[in-house]
């Protein structure tokens, strides 16, 4: 073995020149070339299988670049400059390679860290048993494109996409342990289903899209009863109608304390129609609001927020917009290290 490619073909030649046919099968080549192939060969004892591919170059930033989007965490991706972290965190990979530092090492010195956000960018790149789902609706993203999904509304390929997105955790994913799902917006969550794309559909479509989306939700609640995935809706922001359906799927309810943040069920007053997707059953049944308080709460078009929203069970703490982001690292620490027959305690 040898470092370069050059070195690993004049060795080669020199070898094959001395014992010609005898070469048998000897191995030549560098630290990388070998170990490849014996990963190739018997990659899979270990879990690594044999079409891995190793990345280089332009192919090395790409991935890099798409897995912090994937990531979607603030730390991770700024909003004028959000590629600037790619060419860093690569450079740090190679670094741990060399110094054969593991990810947990790594962990625990980025959570004593003195650099507040140094240590928040690295346990957000680091932390494989916590995924995010951040939601950023694209306005004219949709199935219809002429449709505007305004501040995080939501149509039927949005709910799609969630729900892919719950399965390839489940099976892409057994690592993660607990999962947060949030906005990628300052001051919205999600407003629910897009009334205008409701509005401009037929009856068996609405009835549909109704039962579908309500199945979205049982696939969160499913995950986390039998594959003991735990999730988190972290609320940052007016949380209404679907939305807040959304969340009362997840395991725990955190939501900003801002003064103006609320969640609600605005379809009684607003629509006059009853939460289409199992909003008012999870309120009672699964969150255990008295009945009399969930009537209210419904009749509620502005909703409710702050210490009321926590005294009537609507949601499980409410945090300073500035202390979200740590309390809902702290709580995602707490929700990984729990086991689901506790979690169901």
């Amino acid at each position: 073995m040898t470092f370069t490619e050059r070195a690993a073909a004049e060795m080669r030649a020199r070898i094959d020149s001395g014992l010609g046919s005898y070469l048998g099968e000897l191995w030549i080549g560098t630290f990388h070339s070998i170990a490849q192939t014996l990963l190739r060969e018997d990659g899979w004892r270990i879990g690594v299988p044999p079409s891995f591919r190793v990345l280089a170059g332009a192919d090395r930033w790409i991935q890099m670049r798409e897995l912090l989007w994937e990531l979607g965490d603030p730390a991770l991706i700024g909003v004028e400059r959000p590629d600037d972290l790619v060419n860093p965190l690569l450079r740090l990979l190679e670094r741990l390679k060399q110094e054969l530092i593991a990810p947990a090492r790594l962990e625990d010195w980025a959570r004593t860290c003195e650099d507040r956000e140094l240590g928040e960018q690295l346990l957000a790149a680091v932390d494989g048993e916590v995924a995010k789902l951040s939601m950023k609706v694209q306005p004219f993203g949709g199935a219809n494109s002429e449709l505007e999904l305004k501040s995080n509304s939501y149509d039927l390929s949005v709910d799609i996409e969630l729900a892919d997105a719950i399965q390839r955790l489940r099976f892409e994913h057994p690592g993660v342990k607990c999962c947060v799902i949030t906005s990628a917006h300052d001051k919205i969550f999600c407003a629910g289903a897009n009334i205008y794309m409701l509005a401009a559909s037929t009856h068996p479509f609405k009835v549909n899209f109704c039962k579908y989306t309500n199945e979205t939700r049982l696939t969160i609640e499913e995950a986390s009863a039998e594959s003991g995935i735990r999730f988190l809706a972290a609320c940052n922001g007016a949380t209404a109608g679907g939305g807040y359906e959304l969340a009362l799927a997840c395991d725990e309810i955190v939501l900003v304390d801002d003064g103006s943040s609320t969640v609600s069920l605005p379809e009684v007053p607003l629509l006059g129609v009853l939460p289409g997707t199992g909003g008012l059953t999870r309120v009672v049944d699964k969150r255990k609001v008295r009945r009399d308080l969930a009537d209210a709460f419904s009749t509620l078009a502005e909703g409710v927020k702050g210490k009321r929203a926590v005294e009537w069970g609507l949601v499980d703490a409410v945090v300073p917009r500035s202390e979200l982001r740590d309390t809902t690292a702290q709580l995602l620490r707490h929700m990984a290290g729990r086991q689901p027959a506790e979690a169901a305690d």
